[in-house]
Formats: structure tokens, C-alpha cells, sequence
């Protein structure tokens, strides 16, 4: 058996591979944690978008609740109107969504309604990094289909979620 003692540099080999694999583990810790901060952060912008979209759907659902509230006897024509304090004037005319229109939501004082937009600005006013916007595919005297679509950005990166739902009417 040798005897390392007499051998030069041993030292100072050691010394590398300690400080070689020192350097392994803290580069293998620190790709762990970043993975799991961007995973943690992907998942929180999918929960927010998913809470956007469903949002969306019950702020539809609450604009043909409230068209019904306001005019309960009209005919079918009014329960899909965007801007439920349009009916309060009994002799407005009932003018539906528009099919493969765009809307947002809009709350303005005390109550909800869909807002028709003619240009891209479809940022949500609490957090800009969100864009939601709704279209109505088809709509006839019974039912209503529309889609929600939530997008954002990570980075350069897009993302976007949809959802679509079918909206009935009572009568």
C-alpha cells in the first residue's frame, strides 16, 4: 500500500473536487428551487385565470337575472340585454348581445353589465396582466352560448384559458 504523505498535490486535489462538487450541489439546489418558484407562479396565474373565467360566467348569468327582475313580463326578446338599467325605462327597446361581438365586464356604481368593445382593450382594471373577454356564438329565444377567454403573459411567454357555457333563458 502507498503512502499518500509523500505524494505532492494531494491536498490540493481534495480541495478541488470538495469545492467541485460544493459548486454541483448549490447549481442542483438552486435549479430545484427556481423550477419551483416558476412552477408555484404558473399555478397561481392559472388559479387567478380560472377565478376570472368563472367570474365572467356569473357576472352573464347575473345581467339575464337582473333583465328578468326589471321586466318580468316582457317578452323573451329582453332577457339578454348587456345593460340591465336600460330596461328601467319601460318604453326602451330591448337590444340584445351581438353574436361574435366582443364584451367585458363592467361594474359601474350598483350593478354588473357587459360592456361591447370595439378595440382590443380587454385588460382587467385590478390587475392589467390579465385580459378577459366574452363572445356570444349563438343566441336564439331559449338559450345562449358564449365563450370566456382569459389570456396573460409570463415574460414573453402567452397563456390563455377558455371556457364556454350555454346560458338559458327562463320563459
Amino acid at each position: 500500500m502507498k503512502k499518500f504523505k509523500k505524494i505532492k498535490g494531494v491536498i490540493l486535489t481534495e480541495a478541488l473536487i470538495s469545492v467541485a462538487m460544493l459548486i454541483i450541489a448549490s447549481v442542483a439546489t438552486t435549479t430545484v428551487i427556481t423550477n419551483s418558484v416558476n412552477a408555484t407562479k404558473l399555478s397561481k396565474n392559472y388559479l387567478i385565470a380560472e377565478n376570472y373565467l368563472t367570474e365572467a360566467i356569473e357576472v352573464t348569468e347575473t345581467v339575464r337575472n337582473s333583465n328578468w327582475l326589471i321586466r318580468p313580463h316582457a317578452t323573451d326578446a329582453c332577457w339578454l340585454v348587456p345593460d340591465p338599467e336600460l330596461l328601467l325605462n319601460i318604453n326602451s327597446p330591448c337590444i340584445l348581445v351581438s353574436i361574435n361581438s366582443k364584451y367585458k365586464i363592467k361594474f359601474d356604481s350598483d350593478h354588473w353589465r357587459l360592456e361591447k368593445v370595439a378595440n382590443d382593450n380587454f385588460s382587467l382594471d385590478p390587475n392589467p396582466l390579465f385580459e378577459r373577454k366574452i363572445i356570444f356564438s349563438e343566441i336564439n329565444s331559449s338559450s345562449a352560448t358564449f365563450e370566456v377567454i382569459v389570456s396573460w403573459t409570463d415574460g414573453a411567454k402567452p397563456f390563455s384559458i377558455s371556457r364556454k357555457h350555454i346560458l338559458y333563458n327562463y320563459k
